[in-house]
């Protein structure tokens, strides 16, 4: 009998396993007790080595003690804001839906009716003075206009570029009545407006002059032919 053939009396009583043929049976009976869905068929030292190893979010590789598996754990997505328009087209493309937007963005601010907003404010009429008006209408002069028939300031809806006339004449009847006439100063030109005694009630014609003192004359010819333009 050879050295070799001589062996420890024990050993009959129990047989030699190869090693392959424990970590088998190891993994079958770990592998019962897992979820097939959760494991990976691939080997651990592969994964480490690959670039795609899944990882958690602190960066370590997840492998089941006892197993030649890794469970993998997907990285969590970056917040929307952060999202590029490529990473929204992949997540749209893979879950059907485009992620949750930020609260907020989407609001639309209400529609204002401050209507008057941006614009040029209206001036309001200034009280009318014989020097502020030949200082603005340097070229026509009221001296001609008597005081009566200039602006009044204390009337409500006058402004420095209107006077009003206010005659008593007498008609065809012998019959004293007054009439009343605007003269108005816009654009460096007068203009006389009358209430017409004839016609329609609020009739009123609009004449031009080239200056107060032609405005002047012609108001006092049409309230002595009884105000008929």
């Amino acid at each position: 009998m050879n050295d070799d053939d001589v062996c420890d009396p024990n050993a009959s009583k129990s047989p030699i396993i190869p090693v392959d043929s424990q970590e088998s049976a190891g993994e079958s009976e770990t592998e019962e007790s897992l979820d097939p869905a959760l494991v990976f068929d691939r080997n651990p030292d592969d994964l480490s080595d690959s670039p795609d190893t899944p990882t958690t979010e602190s960066g370590t590789t997840l492998i089941l003690p006892g197993v030649k598996r890794t469970l993998y754990v997907p990285p969590p997505l970056p917040p929307d804001d952060l999202m590029s328009s490529d990473d929204e087209d992949q997540v749209k493309d893979s879950k059907g839906k485009k992620g949750n937007k930020s609260s907020g963005s989407g609001k639309k601010s209400k529609a204002s009716f401050r209507r008057g907003v941006g614009r040029p404010k209206a001036k309001k009429p200034k009280r009318w003075s014989g020097a502020g008006a030949l200082e603005e209408y340097g070229e026509y002069s009221l001296k001609d206009i008597p005081m009566a028939a200039r602006p009044q300031p204390d009337c409500i809806h006058r402004g420095k570029h209107s006077y009003t006339v206010k005659t008593a004449v007498r008609d065809p009847g012998d019959e004293m009545r007054e009439v009343l006439v605007d003269v108005l100063l816009r654009a460096k030109a007068y203009y006389v407006k009358k209430a017409a005694p004839t016609g329609r009630c609020g009739q009123i014609t609009w004449k031009k002059f080239g200056g107060p003192k032609a405005a002047w004359s012609v108001t006092m010819d049409q309230a002595r032919c009884g105000g008929v333009p």
